[in-house]
């Protein structure tokens, strides 16, 4: 006897679910209206060699429509970095705009453009609807925009993976990120990433490819995109301007740092001999910026109990709540998310056993060795008898290491981006590139990628602050013989 016969008459089949029932009018949808293509030529500099740069290069990406009224597209920041000339194109148009980027920010890597010729935005283009909210796990998204292998739109779809931060030593400077296994290419950065109902819940940017994993790829979600863009309107109106009336670009920062470093506290007996009894939780402060009125605030020994009401466990996360699960946890920064620079956070710390209520300023991120892309003072530097002396920064490294500097020795210089502490306000670590060849230096040809420490006048060491300090002694010295102390090369310490 057939199930149906039991009960006493037959079932309904379940109606088949079509993509048009979730994703609204799905032809209308990822007709991509508001997704254009970006053509740039990038003129690179070389790092290594400022007053040079490389060979000119293409690359294509995406971007999408941000406001029809203010005449604003978002893309990556990395999409025209170093960008001499940009250019968008309309689907199914036949014709290029030219396109000029107002505003960029490295430390969320999004970047706002504009087109001035009127006729761009005439036609059926169309403004892409934002999502603020984060996608639960296994939510469906996809990528819209125009990756290599072909010149048309592309589409692929996929689900959200994991809700996570980036993986980088200072928790300050990492962003909120969402992982999906959709495929993100070459081109597909800009991007817009939609779910159900054509919304834009983040932009692409980069997929991992390491030879080891498959179908890691990652989008900012909105939430981020909505304070670099409140960042940047507070800026231009700073300059008492319409956010899109100058023609210069303008360096936004969207995230502030607390200008200070701290450390897990996940041994049972060194909370104890900081104080905390059992149930209490947080961070140890290793070192506070000099520099700054963090300083006043904080001390190093200070135990971060809590930030802005939110207390900070002893793995240095805070809860995370991702759609309807709240198990997830993040670093400890993200409850800044909300804050701008110049705006003060409430904490409370344990010192020497009390407890005690403080605040501390969120400022600009300035890291001792810069981990800017497009600084112009990246570009500076500084030749005498035929010494190239520039300024140490990631940029630099890369430039002179490979993609691979981390792993590398780098003379040591790898070690200063996470463990050496500001001590002027104006400090840089100078390096001296390498040497021109020329009679006067003979014998110290080999000599290259070495930290400058010390600039010798009347034959006291005089400790150089930065690249321009450095220029203003060499000016001012009147010995007839110039010596340099170098960091870390045994006999040859000095030239």
């Amino acid at each position: 006897m057939s199930d149906d016969d039991c009960d006493g008459s037959k079932r309904a089949k379940r109606p088949r679910t079509q993509a048009c029932d979730t994703w609204g009018n799905i032809g209308a949808l990822l007709e991509g209206t508001s997704v254009v293509k970006l053509f740039c030529r990038e003129l690179k500099p070389n790092y290594s060699m400022p007053w040079t740069t490389k060979r000119q290069q293409s690359s294509t990406s995406s971007a999408f429509v941000l406001s029809l009224e203010e005449r604003l597209l978002l893309t990556n920041r990395h999409c025209v970095a170093h960008a001499s000339c940009i250019e968008v194109r309309k689907r199914g148009d036949d014709e290029k705009f030219e396109a000029e980027v107002l505003a960029r920010a490295t430390d969320c890597d999004l970047a706002i453009l504009t087109v001035r010729e009127e006729s761009f935005w005439k036609g059926t283009l169309s403004a892409q609807e934002l999502c603020r909210d984060v996608p639960a796990l296994f939510s469906e998204v996809v990528c819209v925009g125009y990756p290599t292998g072909g010149d048309n739109l592309c589409v692929t779809k996929g689900v959200v993976s994991r809700v996570d931060y980036e993986d980088h030593p200072d928790p300050w400077m990492n962003r909120l990120v969402i992982q999906i296994d959709a495929a993100i290419n070459p081109g597909n950065s800009g991007g817009p990433a939609l779910v159900a109902g054509g919304r834009c819940v983040g932009v692409a940017y980069e997929s991992l490819k390491d030879g080891s994993t498959e179908n890691i790829g990652f989008i900012i979600p909105v939430s981020v995109v909505e304070k670099f863009l409140t960042a940047w309107r507070r800026l231009a109106n700073e300059g008492s301007a319409a956010p899109h009336a100058e023609r210069s670009t303008m360096r936004v920062t969207a995230f502030g740092h607390g200008r200070f470093f701290a450390q897990r506290l996940e041994n049972a007996g060194m909370r104890r001999a900081l104080g905390l009894s059992k149930g209490q939780s947080g961070v140890i402060i290793k070192s506070v910026d000099p520099t700054t009125p963090n300083a006043q605030a904080l001390r190093r020994g200070d135990v971060l109990m809590s930030l802005v009401g939110v207390s900070i466990g002893n793995d240095g996360c805070v809860p995370f709540v991702c759609g309807s699960s709240r198990h997830d946890r993040v670093p400890f920064p993200y409850v800044a998310i909300n804050k701008f620079v110049g705006e003060s956070l409430d904490a409370e710390i344990m010192r020497d056993g009390v407890q005690i209520s403080c605040a501390f300023e969120l400022l600009p991120q300035e890291p001792l060795v810069s981990v800017e892309k497009e600084a112009p003072w990246l570009l500076d530097y500084c030749i005498i008898g035929g010494l190239v002396f520039v300024v140490l920064s990631q940029q630099y490294l890369r430039a002179t290491f490979g993609d691979k500097w981390r792993k590398e020795r780098c003379n040591g210089l790898a070690e200063i981006m996470d463990s050496r502490e500001r001590d002027f306000e104006d400090e840089q670590v100078v390096v001296l590139s390498y040497v021109l060849a020329h009679t006067v230096n003979l014998g110290f040809q080999d000599v290259r990628n070495a930290r400058l420490k010390a600039f010798v006048m009347d034959g006291q060491p005089v400790r150089v602050r930065n690249l321009w300090h450095l220029s203003e002694l060499l000016d001012s010295c009147q010995d007839e013989y110039l010596r340099f102390e170098l960091f870390g090369r045994g006999s040859k310490g000095n030239l």
